[in-house]
């Protein structure tokens, strides 16, 4: 079994599409959310680069700025608790 909360991140590139097929509408609807990311400016690409390039290995990022905002268990308490939560019909 896959263990949870369990989330798939896609990506899809609107300009490069040899070789793949547009989503048919029954898949669509299983996507939560779609973000538009454009290209960067040439000073914040140059940045990524440079950060990415200062290592021999691109895996090598910098990530202590990252910090654990929340468990898997508090994850899976939260879903609980919207499961539970009313709906409006007339939404």
């Amino acid at each position: 079994p896959i263990p949870q909360p369990f989330m798939v991140l896609a990506t899809q590139n609107p300009i490069e599409q040899e070789g793949t097929y547009p989503l048919p509408e029954a898949e669509l609807d299983r996507f939560m959310l779609k973000l538009r990311m454009d290209y960067p400016e040439a000073q914040e690409e140059l940045n990524m680069v440079r950060q990415v390039t200062r290592s021999s290995r691109a895996d090598m990022l910098d990530v202590r700025p990252l910090r654990v905002i929340m468990q898997a268990r508090e994850v899976q308490a939260l879903q609980r608790i919207a499961s539970e939560l009313p709906i409006d019909d007339q939404a």
